[in-house]
């Protein structure tokens, strides 16, 4: 596990924490969606970001 990892999932600031751009064509948004299934209707998740962040 990396210490990146370890921060994200004990809690830390993103003043805290260094992350490195790991994508690529990122145009400030992702859309994640899910199909229903038996234990939830159809569900998505948009994530956006701005400077510093994107």
């Amino acid at each position: 596990m990396t210490d990146e990892v370890r921060q994200l999932r004990e809690g830390v600031l993103l003043s805290e924490l260094h992350l490195d751009n790991n994508f690529t064509g990122w145009e400030h948004a992702a859309l994640i969606e899910w199909p229903a299934d038996k234990q939830a209707p159809q569900r998505s998740l948009l994530i956006q970001a701005q400077a510093p962040l994107d």
